[in-house]
């Protein structure tokens, strides 16, 4: 190397920045040979040194740079809701709140807020927590090292949630946010499949012992109570040739009014929208509204 470029003398030494690999650093001489004094030399070592140390700076901010993108990156394209939050606390040092650092797209796409409407907000802005819930969970978590899990139904968008928050780094931590409202409807419809299995089951193991229509239909009130929450229930006996329904038995508070009410005892099918549209269907009657259903009567 040295005849090819005609190099008569050079100084060479090699430096390790605190990242990557070791560099070389080569001053040298093509004109004439020459003997480099002991100044040169140390001057040359500082010189290496000072560059090892700014390459250092430098490799580190590029490596630090490129690691940022990749979290960045990540952050952005997770699908999980992510928000990065910060304590706040009063003039005595107390933790009062907190708030939004940065979140992910995923988090305003699962509120209804956008991320500059969150940017720097309180918790008891936007989440309406209180200080006193806020200040016992930092005692909690503040020195824990485990994520909590908290499962959380969020009210603007009909949503549940849950909820991972990381163990506090100094006054910071994140929370990770997870769609799970399918999973609920999935839990409440097994649990509510359940509740009926179960009622009818003992309805079923009630009529065994029933004697009148009154026995049929309280028990049956009394399951109808259970599930829904219903409290009043009746039963009419179509006539032969279905123009007059007969009140058979009633169970409820409004027994009385019907008992009471000659109008209710007997009820007219012929050209009453409602009662025509019963006796002819084979599937359940809905009525959601009756102020305002066409099908039934208004009057007093």
């Amino acid at each position: 190397m040295a005849a090819a470029f005609h190099v008569q003398s050079f100084i060479a030494m090699a430096f390790y920045p605190k990242v990557g690999n070791a560099w070389s650093f080569v001053l040298h001489q093509c004109s004439y040979g020459r003997v480099w004094t002991l100044e040169e030399i140390r001057l040359f070592k500082e010189i290496s040194w000072r560059l090892a140390d700014a390459l250092s700076t430098l490799l580190s901010y590029q490596r630090l740079e490129a690691s940022e993108d990749r979290y960045r990156n990540l952050f952005n394209v997770m699908d999980e809701g992510v928000a990065i939050n910060e304590i706040i606390r009063d003039a005595q040092g107390q933790v009062v709140d907190y708030k939004i650092l940065d979140v992910n797209p995923a988090f305003t796409r699962h509120s209804v807020y956008s991320r500059e409407q969150v940017m720097g907000q309180r918790a008891t802005n936007i989440y309406h927590m209180q200080p006193e819930f806020i200040q016992q969970w930092w005692e909690q978590q503040r020195g824990s090292e485990t994520v909590v899990h908290t499962d959380m139904y969020y009210e603007p968008t009909k949503r549940w949630f849950h909820i991972m928050t990381t163990p506090p780094y100094g006054d910071r931590f994140a929370t990770f946010s997870v769609d799970i409202s399918a999973n609920k409807r999935l839990e409440n419809t097994l649990r509510e499949r359940e509740q009926h299995s179960q009622s009818l089951l003992r309805l079923s193991r009630g009529l065994e012992f029933v004697e009148t229509y009154l026995d049929v239909l309280n028990l049956a009130l009394e399951e109808i109570n259970i599930v829904l929450g219903y409290h009043n229930l009746w039963a009419y006996l179509m006539d032969d040739d279905r123009h007059y329904a007969r009140l058979l038995a009633v169970g409820g508070h409004i027994r009385h009014v019907l008992l009471a009410t000659e109008e209710f005892i007997t009820l007219k099918v012929d050209g009453d929208p409602m009662m025509e549209e019963i006796v002819n269907s084979r599937s359940i009657v809905i009525v959601e509204d009756a102020r305002t259903d066409p099908r039934t009567r208004k009057e007093p």
